[in-house]
């Protein structure tokens, strides 16, 4: 182990497993796992620092808003595309004095949007998070 990786660790939150002959750390945020070996290993317990708690829970609560933002932002775009959508197939809906080629090539567009259409109502479920 070398001090850089030690360095990385340092006022960090990670996870320690205490093996006989040696300690793992584990880097939750970093992603970096230390091994240590040792003939003899001491380890104490401390109280969780109130103040790193805080800011630990006031770190969690502004990556809740942010998350809360984006998935608000994404919910706008799926519902303008979900009109966007509606409005398509309404008006490709409206038949006139068509030859059999412009209607089928209306048929192919409907299909087309209502493809879409179930790919964005997919997307709109309960069990992808988001809600209309």
């Amino acid at each position: 182990m070398t001090v850089e990786q030690i360095t990385a660790l340092i006022g960090q939150e990670v996870g320690v497993t205490v093996l006989e002959s040696s300690v793992l750390i584990d880097g939750t945020l970093n992603l970096l796992e230390v091994s240590i070996d040792a003939t003899k290993i001491r380890t104490a317990h401390v109280p969780y620092d109130l103040r790193d708690f805080s800011e630990r829970v006031m770190g969690l609560e502004n990556a809740l808003q942010r998350e809360h933002e984006e998935l608000r932002l994404a919910e706008a775009k799926l519902s303008t595309f979900s009109k966007l959508v509606d409005e398509l197939k309404r008006r490709a809906a409206i038949m006139s004095n068509a030859s059999e080629d412009q209607r089928n090539a209306q048929a192919a567009a409907l299909r087309v949007l209502d493809r879409l259409e179930a790919q964005l109502t997919s997307a709109l479920t309960p069990e992808a998070g988001i809600t209309n």
